[in-house]
């Protein structure tokens, strides 16, 4: 891919800047299937007419909690996928200073960050709040779409 197609991206709250690509939304979606989604809990259903019946029970708090755990997992693996492929980061050696700090600090209480070192110094350096990282998603995944409102509009 040639640079005319990366865009600068700053993080708002630690003003680290970075260049973005879009990431295919195929990708995305084949890190989906790879997560397998929970199935609610049966439950027995007796009819007017007595007969039972097992039917799911999608209100169940146990499936609930699942689902809970597997959006954030898809989350977190959606996340990754776009900052290695959708982030451009040469990091500096004062970046890789500040990460291998933190490496070390985190590892006094067992934390271990990522293996990948673009992923871990832009997932616990350079995104500073919620916001960022919502922005950073939203600019990698909507540099595929048209900005040209001649192009959106119906």
């Amino acid at each position: 891919m040639s640079d005319n197609h990366l865009t600068e991206f700053e993080f708002k709250s630690t003003g680290v800047k970075v260049y973005i690509k879009p990431v295919s939304p195929m990708l995305l979606n084949e890190a989906r299937k790879s997560i397998p989604r929970p199935r609610p809990p049966m439950q027995e259903i007796e009819s007017a007419d007595g007969t039972k019946r097992q039917e799911p029970n999608p209100s169940h708090p146990s499936y609930a909690e699942a689902m809970r755990e597997y959006n954030e997992c898809l989350g977190v693996l959606s996340q990754r996928i776009m900052i290695r492929r959708g982030v451009i980061l040469t990091m500096t050696d004062a970046q890789r200073a500040e990460l291998d700090s933190l490496r070390a600090e985190m590892a006094r209480d067992s934390i271990t960050l990522d293996d990948d070192d673009k992923v871990a110094y832009v997932l616990n350096l350079a995104i500073g709040t919620p916001e960022d990282i919502t922005d950073l998603v939203q600019a990698i995944t909507q540099r595929g779409q048209p900005t040209d409102p001649k192009l959106t509009s119906g």
